[in-house]
């Protein structure tokens, strides 16, 4: 066991919850701890191998954590620092892993170019007839079709990965000519990483609703916007953003598929987060500029830059007396929002490196994806959250 003292002359709060935030680090081996919240006053802390208690005896509170997936040697306690603001930071070595985490974390190889397994799950439900397809947002079935399409075709990956062997050196998206809109025979599907193309006449039972000025098709009941499309005489043709929906089986008892089944914030997070590592191992970079087409030009949306591509986040369980910490698995990163103009000369400026990869995404996901990133801010301990100008986030994954 290991203890540590930390006292102050600054007034306390006897209402003051300490707040725990854990980053455990499998490949490097070492978990980082910051407590906050009330350390103004007199703490002791007390650390053992798989449990943590803070006592502020002035204000008369005694907090215990538990750890189930990992156990700490106490002994190698090391960086402590205390900062303004009353957080103490520190780090110890990572002793033992257990449950899925040891399977997680043996597995990273294998759990590569893991954005084709959401896009598998999407094509084999196509393929085989008696689907679904629901707003994610109000949940109304906007299509239903109890027999299989005669194709789903997989698009090509973004710079087209599949030829790699006869690509050359040149700018992204420089003298590279503007794509045709694609027009999917009714009885065919075209599915790529983030959506999915279909052709529909006045024949076929469908909610969606296409606004002319803009080219949004919306969910007839929500208005939330699920893709884009036009029309060619009767035909709609229809981009179906695969974040915006939920596809899913319509034949009875039935299960959901695991990603479906995630709510929509949780969804974009993975969706998004897995991408990154996707393209992260294809193209060998870790920054990237997420941006969308607006107005017939690309605009970035966030500049991305990765940190740590297999970490975990520890939220304790406020639902018990000896609060078990819950780890999720996260992509962590550094980031910049670029909407209304802002870090408009490191936008520009990675725009013009060829190490930094572009990823071209619906708008809607890059809003959605800014906005997950903030929320990820908050729950970083003050200290942490902004590096060289860049806001620390975290992403599920």
């Amino acid at each position: 066991m290991n203890e540590a003292n930390m006292a102050d002359e600054s007034q306390y709060s006897r209402s003051a919850v300490p707040i725990l935030y854990v980053e455990m680090k499998p490949r490097l081996s070492v978990v980082q701890f910051v407590l906050y919240g009330c350390l103004k006053s007199y703490s002791i802390i007390r650390a053992e191998k798989n449990t943590l208690t803070v006592r502020v005896p002035l204000a008369g509170r005694r907090e215990q954590y538990k750890f189930t997936d990992f156990t700490v040697d106490p002994l190698s306690s090391n960086g402590l620092n205390v900062v303004s603001g009353g957080e103490m930071q520190w780090r110890m070595t990572l002793k033992s892993l257990f449950g899925d985490k040891v399977n997680e974390t043996a597995n990273i190889e294998e759990n590569s170019l893991v954005t084709k397994r959401i896009v598998s799950e999407v094509q084999s439900l196509l393929e085989h007839g008696g689907v679904a397809v629901s707003c994610r947002n109000c949940g109304k079935k906007l299509f239903v079709r109890d027999r299989p399409f005669s194709k789903v075709l997989p698009l090509p990956s973004d710079g087209w990965q599949e030829v790699a062997e006869n690509w050359f050196c040149h700018k992204e998206k420089d003298d590279v000519p503007e794509i045709s809109r694609l027009q999917p025979r009714q009885d065919e599907i075209l599915i790529g990483e983030t959506d999915f193309y279909m052709a529909l006449n006045k024949s076929v039972s469908h909610c969606f609703r296409l606004k002319e000025n803009s080219g949004d098709l919306v969910c007839d009941r929500c208005a939330r916007v699920i893709g884009a499309g036009y029309k060619d005489h009767d035909i709609l043709f229809a981009e179906v953003y695969i974040h915006s929906v939920i596809v899913t089986s319509s034949k009875e008892n039935e299960e959901k598929t695991t990603i479906s089944s995630l709510t929509t914030n949780q969804y974009c997070d993975v969706l998004f987060s897995r991408l990154l590592l996707d393209q992260a191992q294809v193209f060998t970079s870790f920054r990237f500029i997420v941006e969308s087409k607006v107005g017939g030009k690309f605009k970035p949306f966030i500049l991305v830059w990765l940190m740590d591509q297999q970490a975990y986040l520890g939220t304790p369980d406020v639902d018990t007396s000896a609060k078990e910490v819950v780890f999720v698995p996260v992509v962590k990163l550094l980031y910049q929002g670029c909407i209304g103009g802002r870090n408009k000369e490191t936008a520009e400026l990675w725009s013009r490196d060829m190490t930094v990869h572009s990823i071209e995404l619906p708008s809607s996901l890059c809003l959605k994806v800014l906005s997950s990133l903030i929320e990820a801010t908050k729950q970083v301990p003050p200290s942490l959250r902004y590096l060289n100008g860049f806001h620390v986030g975290h992403l599920r994954r």
